[in-house]
């Protein structure tokens, strides 16, 4: 197997979130977006938190697209969120931007934990 670890600047705050992964491409790609998730939750309050859904590489017209659907869980409701981001040189960078792609307008509407959650050291 392998490592993802993803790391977000937030309002001058770093944090690293990180996941296991299968060598596979498709394990890759579900590994960054779940680093990118972990990440992502560390901003929120308690009571919220993001969870993947769905990570999927197709194609779009001519070119490849990435695909991601994730999960936004708060007290006991649950939203669903989409993200996609044409696949440039760098399929893995394509998966973590699709992710953020999907919080991109929902996260600066949701409360943050304590300090803005806990930065990676």
């Amino acid at each position: 197997g392998a490592s993802a670890s993803v790391y977000l600047n937030l309002e001058d705050k770093i944090y690293r979130g990180s996941s296991q992964c299968d060598l596979s491409t498709t394990g890759r790609f579900r590994s960054i977006a779940l680093a990118t998730v972990d990440a992502l939750n560390q901003v929120l309050a308690p009571g919220y938190s993001f969870s993947l859904d769905e990570i999927r590489s197709t194609t779009l017209g001519e070119h490849q697209a990435m695909l991601v659907g994730l999960l936004l869980k708060n007290g006991g409701k649950t939203e669903a969120l989409l993200g996609a981001c044409y696949e440039g040189e760098d399929p893995n960078f394509s998966a973590a931007l699709a992710t953020l792609d999907a919080v991109n307008r929902r996260l600066p509407t949701l409360p943050r934990g304590e300090n803005g959650g806990t930065p990676a050291s």
